[in-house]
């Protein structure tokens, strides 16, 4: 990040400089560039050198820019790359080639955004070891806790070895002189039995101690798992918000920028603009698909189980999904019986069953079908969304239902997010249900999920049973 600084503020005296001075650098910058041993050093140098020409020859400024980004990929330099790439921002925008301008300004955000995400990692290496250290400390407090139940164990032998003993001492005397110390043996027996509830009392102490020790080592590890959940939760949104949210807001405020400071054509705005819509829509469905997924973890395994009608679901989404599929002059038809019910969470059923429907509209082509069908088997119903679309790779099929994050581009260049089928996984195996996926390239594909059938009794049954009744 200091180099970045660095780089820039250079680029920013030699902008501002005269042009006679520039060119009194140009041949101490060669001569620099002939000592450099590192790709990395070469590409500041030819990041100077552009700098240098951008107001004496604009053609070489492009060439030493670029030679300055090859030199910085090479090296894997970030700072070195972000700082070519916002010199040929500048170059580009000068040349009012707008569109070059944008590819470059992506470029150095992506880099900017490595770089914060460097500063994120090591801010969850940090909350990790926190987790190990709290971890650490209930070990020791459990492994306290079996010291004790070992050590009251001990001491319980010990009362058994020195009971019998006082036994056994107890009767030899009692059979010696059984009739000269009969008052003596009674008050033996007294004390035996005084003895004896002592150690019920001190077994049924060690009793309720052990099992408080139980009680405390699965306290325990819940408290572990559930530190784990949290854990796992929250690196799951430091990393969604740290490198996918960010990088759209970025472009934005690029493009902004670029609008502000520099005058543009309507076509030039125009263009920029579609780039960003496009981008925006994108975000918006992630943002709504991390919504709904943190409020399932918020509110843990609390699933809402009713007999959902899926017919009527099915065609709430398919009005909901009609301005896409008109767009595409798509024909989304539902073949769902009124009858079929499946017991599930409606809002987790609604959100999978979305998803599919929408993710078929981005891969069908224009003028494409899409079909929604229920079949009964037994106590389960099977939901399935074909579509005439372009198909699945088999080396991709291979890729969904994963925790890596995969999407590919649409039909129409529709952009996404990967989360969706990974969160539709997720909230069918916490009703207890499958989700899979048929597929070939080139002749589309067939999403499915299989939940339980739910049993309803319709008016006309109910009018039955009570003719019944009746009778």
């Amino acid at each position: 990040m200091r180099t970045y600084l660095l780089l820039l503020l250079l680029l920013l005296i030699f902008q501002t400089g005269t042009l006679r001075a520039q060119q009194k650098q140009v041949p101490t910058l060669v001569n620099e560039l002939s000592r450099a041993t590192t790709d990395s050093a070469r590409a500041a140098i030819y990041c100077l050198l552009s700098g240098q020409y951008l107001t004496l020859d604009q053609e070489k400024a492009v060439q030493y820019g670029q030679k300055a980004l090859q030199l910085a990929k090479q090296a894997e330099a970030g700072a070195e790359i972000a700082a070519s790439a916002r010199l040929l921002e500048d170059i580009y925008v000068d040349m009012n080639d707008f569109r070059l301008a944008y590819k470059y300004q992506a470029i150095r955000a992506d880099q900017e955004q490595k770089i914060s995400k460097e500063l994120e990692e090591a801010k969850l290496a940090a909350l990790a070891a926190a987790y190990n250290a709290e971890k650490k400390e209930l070990e020791k407090v459990k492994q306290q806790a079996l010291n004790e139940k070992k050590a009251l164990e001990t001491e319980q032998k010990l009362l058994a070895y020195t009971l019998a003993i006082l036994s056994a001492f107890a009767l030899t005397t009692l059979l010696l002189v059984f009739f000269v110390f009969r008052r003596r043996l009674n008050a033996a027996n007294r004390e035996l039995r005084d003895a004896r509830q002592q150690l019920h009392a001190r077994n049924y102490k060690i009793q309720m101690q052990s099992e408080e020790l139980e009680q405390q080592s699965v306290a325990f590890q819940q408290q572990n798992e559930q530190l784990a959940r949290h854990n796992n939760f929250k690196n799951k949104i430091f990393s969604i918000i740290s490198h996918d949210l960010r990088s759209p807001f970025a472009s934005v405020k690029g493009v902004l920028n670029l609008v502000q400071n520099k005058p543009m054509s309507e076509t030039g705005i125009k263009y920029l603009f579609g780039l960003l819509s496009k981008d925006l829509d994108v975000t918006l469905n992630m943002l709504n698909n991390l919504l709904v997924w943190s409020k399932a973890q918020l509110e843990g395994s609390a699933i809402k189980y009713q007999p959902v009608n899926m017919q009527r679901l099915t065609q709430e989404n398919i009005e909901l999904a009609c301005l896409q599929a008109n767009h595409k002059n798509i024909q989304v038809t539902n073949l769902v019986d009124a009858g079929v019910f499946v017991l599930a969470d409606k809002e987790r059923v609604n959100f999978v069953l979305r998803n599919l429907i929408m993710n078929a509209l981005k891969f069908t082509f224009e003028g494409g079908e899409i079909t929604v069908t229920a079949k009964e088997l037994g106590d389960a119903v099977t939901i399935a969304v074909r579509d005439n679309g372009k198909g699945i790779s088999e080396e991709n099929l291979s890729r969904l239902f994963t925790d890596e994050r995969f999407t590919t581009i649409g039909t129409s260049s529709e952009k996404g997010t990967g989360l969706g089928l990974m969160l539709c996984k997720e909230f069918i195996e916490s009703m207890n249900g499958r989700i899979g996926v048929e597929s070939e390239e080139g002749q589309g594909s067939t999403f499915y999920f299989t939940l339980q059938k739910a049993i309803v009794h319709t008016t006309e049954d109910e009018e039955v049973l009570k003719r019944l009744r009746l009778a």
